[in-house]
This record gives structure tokens, C-alpha cells and sequence, in this order.
């Protein structure tokens, strides 16, 4: 049964993780167990005593090996697609109210308020 799983890193690591996807998985499938197999399916039909299920084992064993490593080399080609549509994104335009800090406007509020009164005590000293 095959599953898809996910995990969380940081967005800088996707091109190294791929990397490590690709060396570890693809590369190492390829030079190892689906080279081996190829040799061991030629080497059950050469000289005179082929040995036919052995060779169709072999072959069965390399189609199922390709289509494990066609489903990560899937992984690696939407995990890449994805991080380069993030990186070619504008960055989402914020405005000064859904930036501002709740704590912030009450402070800027409380500062105009202050001011207000300031000028009123100057205007009430001024009169007098």
C-alpha cells in the first residue's frame, strides 16, 4: 500500500531536502538494486540455459522498483514545482491596519488623547 506523508522544514531547506531525495532514493535505486536486477534478468537468458522465470522475476522486480521511483521523482518534481511558485510569488500586500499591533493603536490613541488635552491646557492657560 502506498501513502503519502508530509512533514514541516524550513521553506530555505526544500532545494537541499530534494537534493537528498534525489541522491538518496533515486540515485542509489538506480545504480543499485534496478541495475542488479537487469544484470541478474541478462544473465538468466544468456548461453544456451535461459532460464525464463527467473528473467521474468527479474523483470517484474525492475518494472515494480521503476514505479516506486517514478512516484518520488513525482515528489521531488511537485515538491521543486511548489518552491518555485512560492519563490516567483508577490509578496502578499499587507495595509497599515492589518499590520498594526492592537497594542499599538490603543497606545497611538492614548497619545492623541494626551495631546489633545495638552493643547486645551495650554489654550486654558493662555486665557487667563
Amino acid at each position: 500500500m502506498i501513502v503519502s506523508i508530509s512533514y514541516s522544514i524550513d521553506f530555505d531547506e526544500v532545494p537541499k531536502t530534494v537534493k537528498g531525495f534525489l541522491e538518496n532514493d533515486v540515485h542509489t535505486e538506480l545504480t543499485g538494486q534496478i541495475t542488479e536486477a537487469v544484470n541478474e534478468a541478462v544473465s538468466a537468458l544468456e548461453g544456451g540455459n535461459e532460464n525464463t522465470v527467473r528473467a521474468i522475476q527479474k523483470v517484474d522486480q525492475i518494472r515494480e522498483a521503476l514505479v516506486k521511483l517514478d512516484m518520488r521523482l513525482s515528489d521531488c518534481s511537485n515538491i521543486l514545482k511548489g518552491y518555485q511558485r512560492e519563490l516567483l510569488a508577490e509578496p502578499p500586500v499587507q495595509t497599515q491596519e492589518a499590520v498594526a499591533d492592537p497594542d499599538l493603536v490603543s497606545i497611538q490613541q492614548d497619545l492623541g488623547k494626551l495631546a489633545q488635552q495638552m493643547k486645551e491646557a495650554e489654550v486654558g492657560t493662555t486665557d487667563r
